[in-house]
């Protein structure tokens, strides 16, 4: 199994070392006397993640795979009951460092037959929650996350054991979940499009419904004339004969002061000087 090390927290880079499960063993059950405060553990207890890298920067992205399930029991799950969940497989067990006996905590680790993907690991660890890792430290599923060697110094009595079986496989849980997660992300990815084309045909439509209202407020009188007395005009001939909508509220300036010839042209405000206001009469109709 490939496992990378780290020389303490802070240490960002790690070594990736091909181990075997015995060699894992012997590396768990030796506890590392860690004094002073949890600053000092920070800065001195070595860590381990059974993980495969890319690059060795510790980061989720650089998880190639993955080839031991980790479990902490931090919320009083006892070291022998934890690895009783687990009965019938091969897996190896240790008390962390803060742990007391009436106050338990523990991590239990099983190798894995096949390594799995770096990329599906957090999504089967999150089923595993739902059952059999019931009580878990959820964070651990992050695939790059790195835990304590074995260390005493607070706390305590600590131990740690192994106990042989069968090999756990996740691989089929892991690609069956990788699968239907880029089904779903497939479909949300078709949903999003179909908006998209939705909301561009309404777009489309609605620039349509806009060119063919302005083009009838251009030139049908009937509707110029409508628009008119809706938005409160008056309605009366020029002196040339002709039929204008006058004393409409400008949308610039607010007085009542537009006017348009009713068989066509635009919209003015009276006040040419003081407002300037002008537009078509289509215009005029929206800024109501």
């Amino acid at each position: 199994m490939m496992v990378t090390f780290y020389g303490h927290t802070r240490e960002p880079l790690g070594v990736g070392r091909s181990v075997s499960w015995s060699q894992m063993v012997g590396a768990l059950s030796r506890f590392r006397a860690i004094r002073g405060s949890k600053a000092d553990r920070l800065g001195s207890c070595p860590l381990w993640s059974p993980v495969r890298l890319s690059a060795p920067r510790r980061a989720s992205l650089n998880v190639v795979e993955v080839s031991a399930l980790v479990l902490d029991y931090d919320d009083g799950v006892a070291l022998p009951e934890a690895l009783g969940r687990w009965d019938g497989y091969t897996r190896a067990g240790y008390t962390t460092w803060s742990h007391q006996t009436h106050a338990p905590r523990c991590r239990v680790v099983l190798p894995l037959a096949r390594a799995v993907p770096g990329a599906w690991w957090s999504a089967l660890y999150r089923s595993l929650l739902d059952g059999p890792a019931v009580e878990a430290d959820p964070q651990c599923l992050d695939p790059a996350r790195a835990y304590y060697l074995p260390a005493e110094g607070m706390g305590g009595p600590h131990s740690a054991t192994d106990i042989a079986g069968a090999m756990l496989d996740l691989w089929g849980d892991a690609e069956g979940l990788h699968v239907h997660g880029q089904r779903m992300a497939e479909e949300r990815e078709r949903h999003q499009r179909r908006r998209r084309e939705d909301m561009r045909r309404r777009q489309c439509s609605t620039s349509e419904r806009d060119r063919t209202a302005g083009a009838l407020l251009a030139t049908d009188a009937e509707a110029r004339r409508r628009v008119a007395v809706d938005c409160g005009g008056q309605l009366l001939a020029s002196t040339g004969g002709a039929e204008i909508a006058r004393a409409l509220r400008c949308p610039s300036c607010g007085r009542l002061s537009v006017w348009w010839a009713i068989p066509r042209g635009w919209a003015r405000c009276n006040h040419a000087n003081s407002c300037g206001w002008s537009g078509s009469v289509y215009d005029y109709a929206r800024s109501w």
